[in-house]
């Protein structure tokens, strides 16, 4: 109590709960006690609720981690930060993608990390609402492949151009005809494009050296 007889009290629900019921005792002295129960509070309010996520992955591909998020519905939804992490105790924001404010209807998102770190990586969303309030959705566990031979290009067959897989690194790579002529040689990185344009049309194969190892694949040049 205040000592005007009345105090105040909040009650912060999950998100999604549209009904509760509790009771109040009110301890008044040693031979009086008050009880108030079967009190219950019911929302029919048909204004949206605070971002609900249906839905977050993250999965490798020739361009990176390709993230992939959708809503139910968002209120006051100022923004997602992508967090990513070595492991899954400490994140660093590494992108952000603004939201739709306030809205009934679902929407999709993505995002790239064109740079994934080696090995094991954890991802999760932060998302922010106008007035700063956080929170944070479950975590995404993707594997990069740190083998050069699990490592490809795309995409294949190509027209001219190919993207190194973002996890080789630096590479050495020569293209060979079909007769294991070498037609063409350079450097690139891993995430970079290789230029096939001089080649013409026909089959041949792409062999890449590294400090990882060695690797041949075949690809055709339409």
């Amino acid at each position: 109590m205040n000592g005007k007889g009345y105090d105040n009290f909040r009650i912060n629900l999950p998100s999604g709960i549209q009904y509760i019921r509790f009771y109040i005792i009110a301890n008044c002295g040693e031979n009086e006690l008050w009880t108030i129960d079967e009190v219950s509070l019911n929302s029919n309010s048909s204004s949206p609720l605070p971002v609900e996520l249906k839905s977050f992955t993250a999965a490798f591909s020739a361009k990176g981690t390709q993230l992939q998020w959708a809503t139910a519905s968002e209120k006051d939804n100022a923004a997602f930060e992508v967090q990513r992490g070595a492991t899954a105790e400490q994140f660093q924001t590494i992108g952000r993608v603004s939201g739709q404010g306030t809205s009934s209807q679902g929407h999709s998102y993505s995002w790239v990390d064109k740079q994934p770190l080696p090995g094991l990586s954890y991802y999760r969303l932060r998302q922010l609402d106008y007035d700063d309030t956080e929170s944070f959705s479950p975590v995404a566990v993707v594997q990069q492949s740190t083998d050069l031979l699990a490592a490809s290009f795309s995409p294949n067959p190509s027209a001219g151009f190919v993207t190194l897989a973002p996890t080789l690194g630096d590479v050495q790579y020569r293209v060979l005809n079909s007769l294991g002529q070498l037609v063409l040689t350079g450097k690139a990185s891993g995430g970079n494009k290789v230029d096939l344009q001089s080649l013409r049309t026909g089959s041949y194969f792409l062999e890449l050296h590294s400090a990882s190892g060695r690797k041949i694949e075949r690809f055709i040049r339409e």
